[in-house]
């Protein structure tokens, strides 16, 4: 894993932990953090579960017609 010394020493933890912790993330999601596509797809997902622990909604998606967001 690259940078686990780097992350370990800025959340005051050991590196082994850090290893640990994000193997664990690993397991839980079923997605590999070193793919870019799997980290931005987890990165979605927890916007949409913020926004939800918000109370907000997304925008609602029109056609571009007057009215048509009500069915």
């Amino acid at each position: 894993m690259l940078g686990a010394s780097r992350t370990a020493s800025a959340l005051g933890v050991h590196r082994h932990t850090v290893r640990h912790r994000v193997e664990a993330a690993e397991r839980v999601s079923g997605r590999r953090l070193s793919s870019a596509q799997d980290r931005h797809e987890l990165w979605l997902a927890l916007q949409a579960r913020d926004l939800g622990r918000a109370g907000g909604s997304a925008p609602a998606a029109t056609s571009g017609r007057a009215g048509s967001d009500r069915f």
